[in-house]
């Protein structure tokens, strides 16, 4: 410990009397690890997804697959059929889907996304509610008879301010009065996972018609494809037999209701064409969903290269500054070697001094990437029924920012230190230059500056 404060003492002071070269480092510093723990944030649900659920591993996601698209969700006779037909394979089985809506609170009418879920979808995920309770079956038992609603925990505290006794006030949603019951889990991310795109209700999809306040028996037609099943592999059954139970479900629908003539299905809204069937997955290999994921997961991969390489021409840059000075230190480090200095001592003195550059522009780089996100958020994008993004840097990113910041100052301050501290000591000592030695026609630097000229 006694070393490595004087060595930390020794480093603050070689900072201290570089201002010029301090700023120029923490700005290119700041701006790369920045960069970096942004686009990580907003793409590591994509690579890293966890799963809240209880054994995650037995959940699966239940598809339609149409010609136009293989991975479609459910309408909800369908997942009527499924859940009927599929008693043998599975525990439990429930659905959500989509609601936009809107909430009016203190006068002010706000547009929001949620949820309408079955009574089992919560308790087929094995998750409770952060606060009171969650919707159960006794809440979908009939159309329109339970006005009750669970807030999104986002929702809860920039609207409520966390505040616990919000159970059993009512929430406005379309029109009508709901009695909240709970509030959701913060880990829990829908029935499709959106990182930053929060849910802010959640209601029993008995409660489809009032809230959606469409024409009509929306939960009746087949055509209507709009929810997300997931169910629980009973124990001991594969996913290969739930396929098999799935296909002779889908088999019974094809006979049960023909294909029509196109112009006809207007009409005749049951209709299973030929190619119809269901598609089981595991919950565990998706990440939003199948057809998406294809394209999703390289293109977060490839944001994270290219946010990567903006990082390593920060490194090679602050490496170039960081070998001119070397160049100017030769006379005191020869000098150091000569009095007796280990290699290895003053290696360690160098690498401190790059490494508390690095956490220093580490620093920098988390308030810019708060900022980045901030300005993400605060951009008015496109997206459906005015949702807003919800964006902040999570714990795995703060893991990632100072994994990013240990490698950088290894990375630029580790080739800077070897070449300082391997000079010909004699000659550097007798030569009046600060440089000393025979000049070499191809140096270091001058590869650092070819390699960031070609990253640009």
């Amino acid at each position: 410990m006694d070393t490595l404060l004087k060595d930390l003492r020794y480093a603050f002071r070689r900072i201290r009397k570089s201002p010029g070269f301090t700023a120029i480092a923490l700005v290119s510093l700041a701006v790369g690890i920045g960069a970096n723990t942004a686009v990580f944030t907003l793409v590591e649900g994509f690579l890293f997804p966890v799963l809240p659920y209880e054994d995650p591993e037995e959940i699966v996601e239940v598809y339609l697959g149409i010609d136009v698209f293989p991975y479609a969700p459910l309408s909800y006779p369908d997942y009527l059929d499924v859940r009927e037909g599929t008693r043998e394979v599975f525990s439990e089985l429930g659905l959500g889907g989509f609601a936009p809506s809107q909430i009016e609170r203190d006068g002010q009418v706000t547009s929001v996304l949620g949820e309408m879920v079955s009574g089992t979808y919560f308790p087929t995920l094995g998750m409770g509610a952060a606060l009171g309770r969650t919707i159960l079956p006794e809440d979908d038992v009939a159309q329109g008879a339970n006005y009750v609603v669970m807030l999104g925990h986002g929702y809860w505290e920039r609207e409520y301010g966390s505040d616990p006794g919000v159970i059993g006030q009512t929430l406005v949603l379309n029109g009508h009065g709901y009695t909240i019951i709970g509030v959701a889990h913060e880990e829990y991310s829908g029935v499709v996972r959106m990182e930053g795109i929060p849910l802010d209700f959640f209601v029993p999809i008995s409660m489809a018609n009032s809230l959606m306040q469409g024409s009509g028996d929306i939960l009746a037609s087949r055509d209507n494809q709009s929810y997300f099943v997931r169910a629980r592999l009973r124990p001991g059954v594969s996913l290969e037999q739930a396929n098999v139970t799935l296909a002779g479900i889908a088999a019974n629908l094809r006979e049960a209701y023909p294909d029509i003539a196109a112009n006809l299905r207007e009409a005749y809204p049951d209709v299973w064409e030929q190619t119809r069937k269901f598609i089981p997955m595991y919950t565990e290999d998706v990440i939003m969903n199948p057809v998406f994921d294809r394209v999703l997961v390289p293109a977060s991969v490839l944001a994270l290269v290219l946010v990567g390489v903006v990082l390593l021409i920060a490194c090679a840059n602050l490496a170039s500054f960081l070998l001119a000075r070397g160049t100017d230190r030769k006379k005191e480090i020869a000098m150091r070697l000569a009095l007796g200095a280990r290699r290895g001592t003053l290696v360690r003195q160098l690498l401190t001094e790059t490494t508390v550059l690095a956490l220093m522009g580490g620093i920098l780089g988390m308030g810019v990437s708060i900022w980045l996100l901030n300005a993400l958020v605060g951009m008015d994008l496109p997206l459906p029924g005015g949702v807003k993004l919800e964006l902040g840097l999570t714990g795995r990113a703060y893991i990632f920012g100072l994994g990013v910041t240990a490698v950088t100052g290894f990375l630029f301050g580790l080739a800077p230190a070897l070449q300082s501290t391997n000079p010909d000591v004699a000659p550097t000592l007798k030569d009046e230059s600060t440089g000393g030695g025979k000049p070499r026609r191809f140096t270091l630097r001058n590869t650092l500056v070819t390699g960031q000229v070609a990253a640009s």
